[in-house]
């Protein structure tokens, strides 16, 4: 096989690998993402606990002033009796003050009904802070894990990079241009193995004079199609390190 060619498989093989460090570090942020949604979702009810809590707290000092206001209009209503001088204004102002004794009495109850409900708020809130604190403790594993997973994967990816960078140095550098060219108009594969006469990746057909050069290693050859390198694997074994003179 040419030796440009045979570089250039090893390029193209070296660059999948390339791809596949790409996409899992791409991947591994979005799954941290996702773990964070629990996260997220119980911060969030705990939050919506304390703002329902917060406005009943409000409520029942409310319904406390409502309380203390309505007493004293009780008061003074009781001390304007003695200067009412029609039976008719007597009756009316006692009606008033039992109307403003039931309106005391109600929002007594209210007030009350308030104050159980925040004193017994506290089994609650406690139960949704555990959670969050559990998803917290079990985000921030998730996180350290994936970071470490990143980091491996970058240590990883980067000794692949240099082998590239050892199979750059060797190929001609007009097969380079031509490699990058077919590659970034090829979805990132610019060579394509032959398999029985036909192009494997655009299943296109070889002329048979072709194919006999092809699997012979016999001359630079592109699919008539997608413009691809072909070349036949079994005589594509060699390693970067035996192709280094």
């Amino acid at each position: 096989m040419d030796k440009n060619l045979e570089l250039m498989v090893e390029l193209q093989k070296v660059d999948r690998e390339l791809k596949k460090f790409d996409d899992l570090l791409e991947k591994l942020p979005a799954e941290v993402e996702q773990h964070s949604h629990d996260l997220k979702a119980a911060q969030e009810e705990l939050n919506k606990f304390k703002t329902a809590l917060d406005e009943k707290k409000k409520l029942r000092a409310e319904k406390e002033r409502g309380v203390e206001g309505k007493k004293e209009a009780v008061i003074k209503g009781k001390n304007k009796l003695h200067d009412i001088k029609t039976n008719q204004e007597y009756t009316a102002a006692l009606a008033e003050i039992e109307n403003m004794h039931k309106a005391v009495s109600k929002l007594e109850d209210e007030e009350l009904e308030l104050m159980e409900e925040i004193e017994q708020s506290g089994e609650p809130e406690k139960a949704i802070k555990e959670k969050v604190a559990k998803e917290e403790k079990l985000f921030a594993e998730i996180k350290s894990e994936n970071n470490a997973r990143v980091e491996k994967v970058k240590v990883e990816r980067a000794t692949v990079a240099s082998k590239r960078d050892e199979v750059l140095k060797q190929l001609d550098p007009l097969y380079v241009k031509k490699y990058d060219k077919i590659a970034s108009i090829r979805n990132g594969l610019a060579i394509s193995e032959m398999k029985e006469g036909f192009c494997t990746e655009c299943h296109t057909s070889v002329r048979p004079q072709m194919a006999v050069e092809i699997r012979s290693g016999k001359g630079l050859h592109t699919c008539p199609a997608c413009l691809r390198f072909l070349y036949v694997e079994k005589v594509a074994e060699h390693s970067v390190e035996e192709l280094t003179p």
